[in-house]
C-alpha cells in the first residue's frame, strides 16, 4: 500500500542525482557511447542471452592446447553453429560480433551489437599486418623478392582469423602476427 505524504524521515532522505550527459574534454559537444559489450564466463552446455535476444550455448569444450569449442546461436527464427580448435576464436551471428578467450580451464565469451556482417578480405588483413611488423624490431629484415618487398605468407584459421607471416626467405619466418577478419585487428 503506497502513500501520497512524505514523513520527516523521508524528507532527509536526499533525491537520487540523474548523471549528466557525458561531454568532450573541451566540454562542447556530447561523447556518444559505443555499444553496450557484454562478458560472461560460459561452461558446457550453459546459454547467454546477448545483444537483442540472440541465445549463445556453449555446446562443445573440450581442454587442450588448443581447445576444442562448439557454439550455437538462436534468435526466434535462426540457428547456426560454428566449431573450431583454438584458444581464441570471432566472428558475427546474427547481428552479434563474439570473441571467444580460452584461459587455464575457463572460456570467456564478449559480444556485442555490430553492423559487420562478414569478415575483412586478406588484403585488408595484410595491411593491418604490414602495420603490426613495421612496429616491432624484431620484423625487421633484408629485402627478398626482386621488387625490394619482403615475402609474406597468409594462413587462413578455422576461428575468424588469419596468421601472416613475414618471411626471410620461402621457408625462413622472421615473424608472425594473427589479424581477426571480424574485430579488424592484431589478436593479443
Amino acid at each position: 500500500m503506497g502513500r501520497s505524504t512524505l514523513t520527516d524521515d523521508d524528507r532527509e532522505i536526499p533525491a537520487p542525482v540523474k548523471p549528466a550527459p557525458p561531454t568532450s574534454q573541451d566540454g562542447a559537444e556530447t561523447v556518444v557511447e559505443g555499444p553496450t559489450v557484454e562478458m560472461t564466463i560460459l561452461t558446457e552446455g550453459r546459454t547467454h542471452i546477448g545483444p537483442g535476444g540472440v541465445q549463445i550455448t556453449l555446446e562443445k569444450f573440450t581442454l587442450g592446447n588448443p581447445a576444442t569449442v562448439g557454439l550455437i546461436f538462436r534468435t526466434e527464427k535462426e540457428e547456426s553453429s560454428v566449431d573450431f580448435k583454438a584458444n581464441y576464436g570471432e566472428g558475427v551471428a546474427h547481428g552479434v560480433l563474439y570473441k571467444v578467450d580460452v584461459s587455464g580451464e575457463e572460456l570467456t565469451l564478449r559480444v556485442e551489437p555490430t553492423a559487420i556482417t562478414g569478415p575483412i578480405d586478406m588484403q585488408a588483413a595484410g595491411t593491418i599486418a604490414l602495420s603490426d611488423f613495421n612496429e616491432r624490431p624484431e620484423c625487421q629484415g633484408e629485402p627478398r623478392t626482386g621488387d625490394g618487398g619482403m615475402l609474406i605468407q597468409s594462413v587462413g584459421n578455422t576461428n575468424g582469423t588469419v596468421t601472416i607471416h613475414r618471411l626471410r626467405s620461402k621457408d625462413d619466418i622472421l615473424c608472425s602476427t594473427t589479424v581477426g577478419l571480424y574485430t579488424r585487428r592484431v589478436i593479443e
